[in-house]
């Protein structure tokens, strides 16, 4: 499916959450699959707080998305973190980068990814969680991605 259909696609699916028995975990789910169509990544993991603040790892595109979500909770470090924290888009560009800037986080990698990109996810002004996308292939530098407002 080329990237124009797949984002009408996405946008169909978009509005069947206006229906009255729409399931969030089901639609969060999507949105990582999606997210990996769409932008040509590897793998991609959401989290989100619930009523207390705490986060949780609520979807992800596959096992390893999963995992690294898990390791970003449990070491209190990665960029999904860092752009709940800040509210704004953190993005590593290179394996080195990664390890510069998050040594524990690319331990744990051990170099699986060269990039990482990492959304802050917003209810109206709130920040209330992140998407990871995380990509093997190449930099995030070496492409033409989007600005993601």
């Amino acid at each position: 499916m080329d990237q124009r259909a797949s984002l009408a696609e996405t946008f169909v699916e978009v509005a069947d959450t206006l229906v009255a028995d729409f399931d969030l975990i089901d639609f969060l789910d999507r949105l990582c699959h999606r997210s990996v169509d769409l932008f040509s990544v590897d793998a991609s993991g959401l989290l989100l707080r619930d009523a207390r603040g705490a986060l949780h790892v609520v979807a992800a595109s596959n096992e390893q998305g999963r995992l690294i979500e898990l390791f970003q909770l449990q070491n209190s470090q990665g960029p999904c973190l860092d752009a709940i924290q800040g509210g704004t888009q953190v993005h590593a560009d290179s394996t080195e980068e990664i390890s510069r800037r998050r040594p524990m986080f690319d331990e744990r990698m051990a170099g699986e990814f060269a990039s990482v990109y990492a959304l802050p996810m917003r209810l109206r002004s709130e920040v209330v969680g992140g998407l990871n996308l995380n990509d093997q292939r190449r930099s995030w530098a070496d492409s033409q991605w989007p600005t993601i407002p």
